[in-house]
């Protein structure tokens, strides 16, 4: 499908079926045939990401992103429409990105109706690709925020974020989180790499306590106990909050946490009597 796709917007026609074949979609509009954007949304309704990514990228390479953007608006409600870049930015399209970027750098940190960045986008949707891209560029908003994301969702962009900004894992409010949610989701190994690049083990969460307890949480158990004692034998102060827990916490941690944090606990708080 060519750039001819700007037939699809022109707002006025005099006579149109009112039953658009959707098979004769990419012939009518090479023949220049206009259509009206309600006429042909249920055709481009039908497209996958992959097939849209396809059009945009024709599109804004011919730079025609505001046709682009159109083409996005065609297709609401049934489809999200972010911006052009953060759709982008979504479906891991490099030269899309690329494109835009060359031509208009601010859409770099430029926040979607939702408030996030780009970058925030390429973390959720773990687009290591053009995550690199926006880094490369520059990409500052959000940025921690995108960690944090990235490192429940995507170690190779979490990764990237850091070989560029390594820094924010020495600010406590971000790098809290980021062990506290690689900890609940991620392998042993990529919280010895945290650690490795500055994350301090000992760091408390929102609520004052260990980020450690979030290993108990994580549901592959053999990485959960491993990365428990790996923050532990970084300094994780657990004792402080399991020497004061109550019967009735004693009691949900027996009956909904894995046997080997109860253990864990049990043992601590030998410890604490005998102190």
């Amino acid at each position: 499908m060519r750039v001819f796709l700007i037939a699809i917007f022109v707002l006025h026609l005099p006579a149109y079926a009112s039953d658009f074949d959707c098979s004769s979609l990419e012939s009518s509009l090479g023949a220049g045939i206009s259509v009206l954007p309600e006429e042909i949304a249920p055709c481009v309704s039908q497209l996958s990401d992959e097939e849209l990514a396809a059009i945009l990228e024709t599109l804004v390479t011919a730079k025609l992103d505001g046709v682009a953007a159109g083409l996005i608006s065609v297709i609401a409600p049934q489809r999200p429409t972010p911006p052009v870049m953060h759709l982008a930015v979504g479906l891991d399209q490099v030269a899309v990105v690329t494109s835009l970027l060359e031509r208009d750098r601010s859409v770099l940190d430029r926040t979607d109706e939702t408030g996030y960045a780009p970058i925030v986008i390429a973390a959720l949707a773990s687009a290591e690709r053009v995550a690199a891209v926006l880094l490369e560029y520059g990409a500052m908003t959000d940025l921690g925020e995108a960690l944090v994301i990235a490192s429940g969702r995507s170690i190779a962009v979490a990764k990237t974020i850091i070989e560029h900004h390594g820094s924010l894992l020495t600010d406590p409010i971000f790098a809290s989180r980021v062990l506290s949610e690689a900890a609940r989701v991620q392998k042993s190994e990529f919280v010895q790499y945290l650690l490795h690049h500055s994350a301090d083990p000992r760091l408390m969460d929102n609520f004052g306590h260990s980020v450690a307890f979030a290993a108990p949480h994580n549901k592959d158990e053999k990485s959960g106990l491993e990365i428990w004692s790996l923050l532990i034998r970084g300094g994780a102060n657990v004792k402080k909050d399991i020497c004061v827990f109550d019967e009735e916490t004693l009691a949900q941690i027996d009956a909904n946490m894995p046997d080997w944090f109860t253990r864990e606990v049990t043992t601590i708080r030998l410890d604490c009597v005998d102190n």
